[in-house]
């Protein structure tokens, strides 16, 4: 595990430099960035690890919700990069500006999500923030601190969807990991009583495949922002019949879960039994 936890300190303090180069750059201009992502969530799985920053931009800093979002990316792609040699990519996302750097032989990736307060002085009572939508050239409100209380204290629903993010990056099937998050909480409200990391991996599984065609789930953030349709029905469709080979291939045969949640390459399970993976599986 030396070179994860490498890996990982090495995330850690590119964040940090990151996250102190914006707070000189921008200063007076922002309140302070906040950790984002799967990390700040506590469910980052070690193939795969999200370290953003989300950066709270005051109401007056910017005329419009675009020029705060190009000011961002300028300042990346012209600036920052002159003073970071490891920086070899900036590109701008739909909600984010995407980051790539080289560390030794690892590229580390990191988004920046800049969102404005929707009223002045209205941050630090609500933590509401209008984030830029380049791709469609509107904005979308969120909450990044709500997001992360959302599954504060979930212990076993961080699990399973750290394995059902796991699935999503091996089969990189298009689906948002919030719609992840989102799923899962469900599955758990509607079965609160099953323990056992398989068996609520199962009973997950089953509850996305039987309601995913139908079921409506909302950003606690945004009730205008429908999460669940960011697929469609094709895809809803393709999902639930990819999870209902899942369910059939394991039941058939218990050790088939390895294909579909594999361990991390680089660090193999030494023991062979199920219930080991079961504890194991994560890499």
């Amino acid at each position: 595990m030396k070179h994860v936890e490498t890996l990982m300190n090495n995330y850690i303090k590119k964040r940090d430099d990151v996250k102190e180069c914006i707070e000189q750059k921008f200063s007076g201009l922002i309140y302070n960035p906040i950790n984002s992502g799967s990390y700040a969530k506590s469910t980052e799985i070690n193939i795969k690890f999200d370290l953003d920053l989300c950066v709270p931009v005051k109401k007056n800093s910017y005329n419009t919700i675009k020029e705060m979002y190009d000011s961002f990316y300028d300042y990346f792609y012209y600036e920052y990069r002159k003073l970071d040699k490891e920086l070899i990519e900036v590109r701008k996302q739909k909600t984010s500006i995407g980051l790539q750097f080289q560390i030794g032989r690892d590229k580390i990736d990191m988004d920046i999500v800049p969102g404005r307060e929707l009223n002045v002085d209205s941050y630090p009572e609500n933590n509401d923030l209008n984030i830029c939508d380049s791709k469609n050239n509107s904005c979308i409100q969120t909450n990044i601190q709500e997001h992360i209380n959302l599954i504060k204290g979930k212990n076993s629903e961080r699990e399973i969807i750290r394995l059902l993010k796991i699935w999503k990056y091996k089969e990189q099937f298009d689906i948002k990991s919030f719609l992840i998050e989102l799923l899962v909480i469900k599955a758990f409200e509607n079965n609160q009583d099953v323990t056992g990391i398989w068996e609520q991996l199962k009973m997950t599984l089953e509850f996305i495949k039987d309601n995913i065609k139908t079921i409506k789930l909302v950003d606690p953030a945004n009730s205008g922002n429908i999460v669940s349709k960011t697929l469609t029905d094709y895809e809803k469709i393709n999902l639930e019949d990819k999870f209902n080979r899942i369910l059939n291939s394991i039941n058939a045969y218990e050790e088939n879960i390895k294909i579909f949640f594999p361990e991390n390459s680089n660090y193999k399970i030494k023991e062979n039994s199920y219930s080991s993976l079961k504890t194991n599986i994560y890499g």
